[in-house]
């Protein structure tokens, strides 16, 4: 069974699709059927009754829609890339230090950002060797490097502390 979550206007819908013509929003289960009329036009059948829809792709999680002359804009996204998003924003508004940890033990090569840089989640801070391979080790948290523990040519064990973003 395929969820998603729609938000539309910022309030959410659970939407099931329970077979191929039968969906299921907030737990109401409804008849559909889309068909497609042209590059961006679509008649949509609601337990019977058709709509005029027009679709326009924003983004790969975004959309706008237009139903009967009323505009809409969505974002359609699966339950896993809806808690997924919930989870970043979480942690791009707290402003809690973050301890990023090394993952192995290793050998610190590189150090690519300094004290006082900003860092994006997923963003490269550090370049370790490990087993003879090099690991990019990426940042789990948006922020400022607030302090460096330690310095190129350190060995750290596994789950040692390689800097603290705030």
């Amino acid at each position: 069974m395929n969820e998603y979550i729609v938000t539309i206007d910022s309030k959410k819908f659970t939407v099931k699709f329970l077979s191929r013509n039968e969906l299921e929003i907030n737990g109401k289960k409804i008849k559909a059927e889309l068909s497609h009329l042209g590059s961006h036009a679509y008649l949509l059948w609601i337990n019977s009754k058709p709509f005029e829809a027009a679709l326009h792709k924003k983004n790969s999680d975004r959309i706008g829609l237009l139903i009967e002359g009323w505009y809409y804009d969505c974002t359609v996204r699966s339950k896993l890339q809806q808690t997924a998003s919930e989870i970043i924003a979480k942690n791009i508004h707290s402003k809690r230090a973050v301890q990023l940890t090394a993952p192995m033990p290793g050998l610190v090569l590189k150090i690519k950002k300094q004290m006082g840089d900003a860092v994006e989640i997923g963003e490269p801070v550090l370049l370790l060797e490990a087993m003879k391979m090099e690991n990019e080790i990426r940042s789990t948290s948006h922020g400022v490097v607030k302090e460096i523990k330690v310095k190129e040519g350190d060995s750290i064990e596994k789950g040692g502390v390689l800097l603290t973003i705030e």
